[in-house]
């Protein structure tokens, strides 16, 4: 199933509340080339597993807070808008989501203008977006709502209340610019705190690479000394980390093309021990390539802590000597990447 996303509307709704606990919300889907079991998820908690029954379709109530949520297949996610009133039906192709996702049912509208919002909205950075200059923005958001990608702009949640507003162009710009505002010292202290993060990991670069000795997939134990002689592109990854999991496509393209070259690809996962099955699960599968790890301590395993980790995905690139080329490598969606490894890689 294709990720949908809107990141416009996520980033006002981020910083909402969700107000009170409601009693149950109706949620049915008819999804053609889908067996598994579907997942809602609150951020990264599941609030319900949905089987298909034996109408092929997946249908259950849930207990719900106002909001958004997640639907989940075991690979990508839906957006979807629930509360105590939805009466939602979904129905849509897994292999072809932009064309033939459809809702009806109470609740419908708006979460029909979520997704054709979100697949129009993909392509744009809205980081840049957010940290334009108040003139700029303006333009720019008039602009958005002349477009395609605006054609359904009466509604808009409330970043206070979660509530829909309907019918309010210079409302919606007027509480649109007022989060932006709020959050542009922010999201500039985030970039400057990244930016002196880079920097102090960047003074790893050229030195020996801390060791690692952890379990593999297969039963055994792999040292980072195992792979000498190579280039070692690392990442450092959880199964419930979205990020990360949406790398995968791209980390497999990346291995596909160096398949034959002087490099190995190690995946070390920093979920729990007692999440180890569901590693396991995962890395089965999405047929994960190149050399699964789990570490010993999660987030404290000794070689996340030698590199400072505190968020990820995190990639790390080590030379065949065993001394680190970057702490803080490219991702493997950014084509950076694939520049840096031709040059490097035989």
């Amino acid at each position: 199933m294709r990720k949908i996303f809107l990141m416009f509307l996520m980033f006002v709704c981020s910083y909402g509340s969700f107000g009170q606990v409601n009693e149950y919300a109706k949620f049915e889907a008819d999804i053609a080339n889908l067996n598994d079991p579907i997942y809602i998820l609150m951020k990264d908690k599941v609030i319900k597993k949905i089987i298909k029954n034996s109408d092929g379709i997946y249908k259950d109530t849930l207990k719900v807070t106002k909001g958004n949520y997640r639907l989940f297949d075991g690979k990508q996610y839906v957006f979807v808008f629930l509360d105590n009133k939805s009466d939602l039906k979904l129905k849509m192709d897994a292999n072809n989501v932009d064309q033939t996702i459809l809702f009806s049912g109470v609740g419908s509208e708006m979460n029909n203008y979520l997704a054709q919002s979100a697949i129009a909205n993909k392509n744009i950075n809205f980081s840049a977006f957010m940290m334009a200059d108040e003139i700029t923005l303006k333009t720019k958001f008039e602009e958005l709502k002349q477009s395609d990608i605006a054609r359904v702009d009466k509604y808009i949640l409330d970043p206070q209340t979660n509530a829909i507003m309907k019918n309010g162009k210079d409302v919606q710009y007027a509480k649109m610019l007022e989060v932006i505002n709020k959050n542009k010292e922010k999201l500039a202290l985030s970039k400057n705190e990244r930016e002196l993060k880079n920097a102090e990991l960047n003074k790893m670069n050229g030195m020996q690479s801390p060791s690692f000795n952890y379990r593999n997939y297969k039963g055994n134990k792999t040292k980072l000394e195992s792979f000498k002689g190579k280039y070692v592109y690392i990442d450092i990854w959880a199964t419930w980390c979205g990020p990360c999991v949406r790398e995968i496509p791209f980390l497999q393209k990346v291995e596909e093309r160096y398949h034959d070259k002087n490099i190995v690809f190690v995946s070390i996962s920093i979920d729990k021990q007692a999440d180890f099955s569901k590693w396991e699960k995962m890395v089965k599968e999405k047929n994960l390539g190149g050399v699964q790890l789990i570490a010993d301590n999660d987030w404290n395993s000794d070689f996340a802590k030698s590199f400072a980790v505190t968020s990820i995905p995190r990639f790390i690139l080590i030379d065949p000597s065993g001394k680190v080329v970057k702490a803080a490598a490219e991702r493997p969606s950014n084509p950076e990447l694939l520049k840096e490894l031709d040059n490097l890689v035989k």
